[in-house]
């Protein structure tokens, strides 16, 4: 059903509203689609198992057979399962029994199980045999000429096993063939085109050729030497003259082995083709359609698919390295999406996934964009330094003590990056216009062996000055800038894990430090609040309406000892303000460990929580208003809960959750018009998160992610593709004002159709309350009321479809309803050398201002414009250089017809 979408657009705050778009667009970023397998998955087969016209999944891993069914979606959640304890290496698919569905064969320790397919992708009960040793491989082929399938397993270090097929499903037992060193990859064909099928295995070693008799069995082993620790063997016709060639995959080193074959049962001297590091898997196909042959090697060590693009001649002379997951065993060719475009299906064998790489057409897959960093980087943020509405990259790198900048370029790139020196173990990072001179500061936060704030002030041109340092606590983990005082200035408050470092036994409270802003700059004195025990990440927000700011902290459960583990923390705890920068005493509202986010996610206007509640779950808590929460709800959140940052990612104006994830990926928990979290959709990263952020690196109005890996040299982004979002538009007919003493909103109704609608206000103190109705006209829906009063107020639309009983909430409005303009001054040195005076502008935001200095003649030295979107409330600096000499000045505030002045003195 089409659903209603509204924006809403303040000329008094910013013009700008947003385009149709599809509410809950299915997601797509430019990385591998990532899907929770199970631990040692070696290989995914990929087969239409149900008949219903979409590819699936089967895989083998954590004891035992998995099938995950496709649908139109791109997604594989309906599964089903088949045990077999002791599952050991690859799985096998073929139509064993001649009936048109595909069976399925797995090995375990000793023996190989046989699941005939059935209607609807059933399988019927498993068939096993029994084989020698620990099967690593299994190829099914007709090896004795009959016109039935029969299987031959590669069992490590005992040599071969072969069943042979009665072309029902059912098997001989097994004979067995013994071979010189360890047999972990296998391959079958006919190398030598005598119309007999031969086999090539390896293991570590040189790979082992066995040409197929004529009266049956095998030839004694023909030995080829290859590379490094070569672990897999692939039989095709990579030079296209008619005889098959044999390639082998050199784990020890990064590189493949190519041997071109001949009639006689030789080969020619291997030629060797570069790839990533860790290749234990070759594919062949056709990636290009090109109609010559393809190479995609699984490379686990760096952690790459590398695709190799033949010209016909055995050559591939185009080499393209993707990202390919937590140590990627094999991968497999097929078009997953029926778009046309061939897929990668990558298993996992470390990580427990399967990563989809979407094919993008001409031989190329999705690719993560890479920001080099240095070494080891941990935090990140993105945020626009430099004014240019472009966001901007800021990392921590905290084995090198250095801080990078990486300021946006109009193509997209980024400037060369700046290096700013930092205390050692700063690993946290923020940004917060502490002077409000409109040019955020950077601030990082280090911890052991000593725990400091430092602030990286802004100067003219847009450089960074020196660095100024503040001492906090040596466990401190991160930290918020907000004005928690209320006093228009930004402060900034650090969790610390304790209050002083020790080892089990030692139970020193954790703390929250608090640090007021000056408005110039500068920290004032740090003030310590005691928050319970572990409490390490920290979030703030006004959690019971009166118009304070409160803190929510949460931290790990358990601290590390010399001796072992002890479990003393593991709390969500809320510290009430009191407006002035203190706090009331903590209290523990549920348990809840390490990252935490705050959003409005049910849209009753409260602020709700989400916090890892385990290793892969995170819990919702929903506030009722008055700073108390409901029960925590518990959802699932992919493998190894880890950094966490809260933004709209699909478009539907509802806050979603983004997680990193420990292995190599990031979760997306998409929030619900029900207030819920949806499933994670996961996508890969490079390395573990440590840090991760969001915003439109590209401006194409979807918004990307930034991820920080400690075992990195770079930044990782993940383009957001997802069809359907277009990019944001202005539309100037839609506006809030303020008119005639009058506030008159109006929303746009983007699509669909509204049967009514009420508004509701929340005064800055105080709960919602309804206001009246709202004036449907046409795709619009109009209100006004007299102003309330001055502060800043919220308006929320609720609003019914047409034909829907149920209620649902537009994105809300704030709206700034200023008082008279007025100016003060303040001095941060008024007797000794240089101006030092910054000028606190209130005024309306309905229009632009301007603010002038004057001399006793009348002559203007000085201006600076003061735009319309600028904070209603913002400090001004006085350049030194516009005052050269000491004496009376005026300073003159204009807006519209209003003007307001104060006198200013110097002296020097």
């Amino acid at each position: 059903m089409s659903r209603t979408h509204f924006a809403s657009v303040l000329t008094l705050l910013a013009l700008s509203a947003l385009a149709p778009r599809r509410c809950g667009a299915e997601l797509s970023f430019a990385a591998p689609y990532m899907i929770e397998a199970a631990s040692g998955i070696r290989n995914v087969e990929v087969a239409d198992f149900d008949a219903d016209g979409r590819l699936d999944l089967a895989y083998g891993a954590a004891g035992s057979l998995q099938i995950r069914f496709g649908t139109a979606s791109f997604q594989f959640d309906r599964r089903t399962s088949y045990a077999l304890p002791g599952i050991s290496g690859r799985i096998e698919r073929a139509d064993l029994d001649g009936d048109g569905r595909q069976d399925l064969i797995a090995a375990s320790s000793g023996r190989v199980a046989v699941w005939l397919g059935s209607a609807g992708g059933a399988f019927q009960p498993s068939v096993e045999y029994l084989v020698n040793g620990t099967p690593w491989s299994i190829v099914c082929t007709d090896l004795d000429g009959d016109g039935h399938l029969d299987l031959v397993t590669a069992n490590d270090a005992t040599g071969l096993s072969i069943l042979l097929g009665a072309g029902d499903g059912t098997f001989a037992s097994a004979q067995h063939l013994a071979i010189a060193g360890r047999a972990r990859g296998l391959a079958a064909g006919d190398l030598d085109l005598d119309g007999r099928v031969d086999l090539a295995t390896v293991g570590f070693g040189p790979v082992s050729v066995l040409f197929g008799r004529a009266a049956g069995g095998f030839e004694s082993p023909v030995l080829l030497q290859a590379g490094s620790s070569t672990l897999g063997v692939t039989i095709g016709d990579v030079d296209e003259d008619g005889i098959p060639d044999l390639l082998a995959a050199n784990t020890g080193v990064a590189d493949l082995s190519i041997f071109r074959g001949r009639q006689d049962r030789a080969f020619a001297a291997p030629m060797q083709v570069a790839c990533a590091r860790g290749p234990n898997h070759v594919t062949i196909g056709d990636v290009d359609l090109d109609g010559h042959v393809d190479l995609i090697a699984s490379c686990s060590t760096d952690e790459r698919i590398t695709v190799l693009r033949g010209v016909g001649d055995g050559s591939f002379p185009d080499r393209a390295d993707y990202l390919g997951g937590y140590a990627p065993n094999s991968s497999e060719l097929v078009d997953l999406d029926g778009d046309g475009e061939h897929d990668i299906v990558a298993a996992h064998v470390s990580g427990g996934t399967i990563g989809l790489l979407k094919g993008r057409g001409a031989g190329r897959f999705v690719e993560v964009r890479r920001v080099a960093t240095g070494d080891f980087p941990t935090g990140v943020i993105a945020a626009d330094l430099n004014g240019d509405a472009r966001p901007d990259l800021v990392a921590t790198n905290p084995l090198e003590n250095r801080l990078t900048v990486h300021l946006g370029l109009p193509d997209g790139g980024y400037e060369p990056m700046i290096v700013l020196p930092v205390p050692r173990g700063a690993n946290e990072v923020a940004v917060g216009d502490l002077d409000s001179d409109g040019r955020p500061e950077v601030l990082t936060l280090a911890y052991l062996p000593m725990g400091v704030v430092s602030i990286f002030p802004r100067v003219p041109g847009g450089g960074f000055g020196a660095r100024v340092d503040y001492p906090a606590d040596a466990s401190a983990t991160s930290m918020v800038v907000a004005d928690v005082n209320g006093d228009g200035r930004r402060d900034v408050v650090v969790a610390n894990a304790h209050g002083s470092t020790c080892d089990c036994g030692c139970y020193s409270p954790s703390t929250v430090s608090v640090f007021l802003g000056a408005g110039d700059g500068t920290l004032g004195a740090r003030t310590d609040f005691e928050t319970g025990y572990l409490t390490s990440r920290v979030a703030v927000a006004d959690l019971d309406h009166d118009g304070d700011l409160d803190l929510v902290l949460a931290g790990p459960e358990e601290i590390a000892c010399s001796h072992g583990s002890q479990s003393v923390g593991g709390w969500i705890v809320v510290l009430e303000g009191r407006g002035d920068g203190s706090f009331e005493a903590f209290r523990q509202i549920e348990r809840g460990i390490g990252a935490l986010v705050v959003d409005d996610f049910d849209r009753d206007g409260n602020a709700d929580l989400v916090a890892a509640r385990s290793y892969s779950t995170v819990v919702l808590l929903r506030g009722r208003g008055e700073g108390t929460f409901a029960t925590g709800q518990e959802f699932q959140a992919g493998p190894g809960v880890g950094p966490m940052t809260v933004a709209d990612v699909n478009g539907d104006h509802i806050p979603d959750v983004v997680i990193g994830n420990s292995p190599r990926m990031v979760s997306i928990l998409r929030g619900t018009f029900a207030g819920d979290l949806a499933p994670p959709i996961a996508f890969g990263t490079e390395g573990q998160p440590f840090g991760i952020a969001v915003a439109d690196f590209d401006l194409d109005g979807r918004r990307d992610i930034v991820t920080a890996a400690f075992a990195e040299d770079a930044l990782t982004l993940l383009m957001n593709d997802t069809p359907d979002l277009p990019t944001a538009v202005t539309i100037s007919l839609v506006r809030g004002e303020l008119v005639s003493g009058r506030v008159k909103i109006s929303w746009h109704a983007l699509h669909g159709s509204v049967s009514s609608a009420t508004v509701s206000r929340r005064a800055p103190v105080g709960q919602w309350a309804e206001v009246g109705a709202g004036r449907i006209a046409g795709d619009r829906i109009e209100f006004e009321e007299p102003i309330p009063g001055s502060g800043p107020f919220r308006y929320r639309l609720g609003y019914r479809e047409a034909g829907e009983a149920a209620e649902q909430l537009a994105p809300e409005v704030s709206i700034e309803i200023p008082s008279a303009p007025r100016l003060a001054l303040e001095f941060a040195n008024p007797v000794g050398s240089g101006l030092g005076a910054r000028v606190a502008v209130t005024r309306s935001p309905l229009s632009s201002a301007r603010l002038e200095l004057i001399d006793l003649a009348g002559r203007r030295r000085w201006s600076r414009e003061i735009a319309a979107s600028d904070p209603a409330r913002r400090d001004v600096t006085l350049d030194s250089e516009a005052v050269p000499t000491a004496g009376l000045y005026v300073l003159k505030l204009i807006q519209g017809n209003e003007a307001v002045v104060r006198k200013l003195i110097v002296v020097r």
